[in-house]
């Protein structure tokens, strides 16, 4: 990974597609501005990407090239083999950055695209229009292109340039954007859009930028070295170089840093619940019941610890244990979601429905958008006779994600004897049934409450199909 400077790097403007020789992936590190985007100034066609940067940081412009093995991918990957380029948008501001996402936990977030045209280039954009200004310096005259997402009619173009301010009507869409040049004297002007009730539209003033490279992006982990002798002052180093290879990927080298982490401080308890997590993640429950059992002796409120002690505990069928691990871990706010849904399971699984519909309920706060544990909710329901009650928590977790495999299967067997049930039965053939993996994936969550007879059910079904 190299950092550079753009739109001029080593006296090349790659700004320019056709500049660019050899395939690059090119990361927009903490960028100011909430759009980013491309422009083919032959078409006279682009594109914007438009989101909160604080939420969605990642920028992303990756082509192939415009060498002979770059153009190999043309033909194959676009339209009439035209130039080819990829603007990619995410969470993180760069591919090679990685997190853990907490149990149950999940993130969501909106961002726009649009097409714009006619214009001229891009030079600052919203969620409702785009605006581009070129400074003629040579011509003393400034041009302006305006290219809105929406009808507005009768909307007022404002263009400053100093203390002079010239202003007129035009009805902007996107099959009517706007493009004029304007007499201009100072090397910095503002314009405005607003609509016909004097709401701001969109607005640039060829403002400077304050962005500084963040070195962080570039962090790697380093290489072991058995020889390196590293005292107490280094163990904060070694943590998050070992996390690092975890995120990353490369578990057996996570694994051996985990360890030479514990043998500079055994009772460093982060170290040891990373290592036991890793451990729980391949499977390995009996040592990773081991190390978690001696972060809970060094620190008894640690509740990573007893979360994934109760995990490791269900995983094992020790359910007891499972459960008192568990309601210690359900005191933190990190864990009391999850930890209701795992209990949940284990009520369910000693036929308690109604205790277990209870407990789930106060995890998921209401209805919530934990999909695990609304599924486990509308089983409890529907396991405790309270079928109306299930279908309605069906169709609310449907409703957030339509496509839900557990759900659309429960919403079949919620539904047996009313209305709903031909239609329930007809989307689950379409969208499960067809599919073995899916089939299984959903036969699993049945089992893992020990409902063994919708498991059953699933599976013939999905043979029939």
């Amino acid at each position: 990974t190299q950092s550079g400077a753009f739109p001029i790097f080593e006296g090349v403007d790659v700004s320019w597609y056709r500049n660019c020789k050899y395939a690059v992936d090119a990361f927009i590190i903490d960028c100011e501005e909430d759009f980013f985007g491309y422009y083919d100034y032959n078409t006279e066609r682009g594109l914007v990407q438009y989101a909160n940067h604080f939420v969605v940081p990642g920028k992303k412009r990756f082509t192939w090239g415009t060498s002979e093995d770059g153009r190999f991918w043309t033909p194959i990957l676009s339209d009439k083999g035209m130039p080819y380029i990829e603007l990619q948008s995410g969470r993180f501001r760069t591919q090679g950055i990685v997190e853990f996402i907490e149990p149950q936990f999940s993130e969501e977030w909106s961002e726009r695209w649009y097409p714009i045209a006619k214009i001229g280039g891009i030079s600052f954009a919203n969620g409702d229009a785009a605006i581009y200004v070129d400074l003629r310096g040579e011509t003393s005259e400034t041009f302006v292109g305006i290219y809105a997402t929406r009808d507005i009619p009768g909307s007022r173009i404002r263009f400053r340039d100093g203390d002079g301010v010239t202003e007129e009507v035009f009805d902007l869409s996107p099959m009517r954007p706007f493009t004029k040049s304007y007499a201009s004297k100072g090397k910095r002007v503002e314009v405005e859009v607003l609509d016909k009730d004097g709401g701001e539209v969109v607005k640039w003033d060829c403002g400077d930028y304050r962005t500084k490279l963040d070195e962080s992006v570039f962090m790697v982990p380093k290489e072991i070295d058995p020889k390196e002798e590293v005292g107490p002052e280094g163990i904060e180093g070694l943590w998050v170089d070992a996390m690092l290879e975890d995120k990353r990927g490369e578990r057996l080298i996570a694994e051996l840093k985990y360890k030479r982490l514990l043998e500079l401080d055994w009772n460093l308890t982060s170290g040891i619940c990373a290592l036991a997590v890793l451990y729980f993640r391949q499977g390995r429950y009996g040592e990773a019941i081991e190390l978690l059992e001696r972060a809970v002796k060094v620190r008894p409120d640690n509740e990573d610890a007893q979360y994934f002690l109760g995990l490791c505990h269900l995983k094992t069928g020790r359910f007891c244990d499972s459960e008192m691990a568990l309601w210690k871990a359900r005191r933190s706010r990190k864990y009391f979601a999850p930890a209701s849904y795992l209990l949940s399971l284990i009520k369910i699984r000693n036929k308690e429905y109604g205790e277990a519909e209870k407990i789930v309920a106060e995890g998921l706060d209401g209805k919530g958008g934990d999909l695990k544990g609304l599924f486990i909710r509308s089983v409890a329901l529907r396991r405790s006779g309270r079928s109306k009650e299930a279908l309605e928590v069906v169709e609310y977790a449907l409703g957030i994600s339509p496509l839900h495999y557990q759900m659309l299967c429960e919403r079949v067997f919620c539904s047996k004897g009313r209305n709903e049930f031909y239609g329930a039965e007809v989307e689950l053939k379409r969208v499960v049934l067809t599919d073995g993996q899916k089939v299984l994936a959903v036969a699993m969550g049945y089992m893992d409450a020990g409902l063994f007879d919708e498991a059953e059910e699933i599976l013939r079904r999905g043979i029939e199909a």
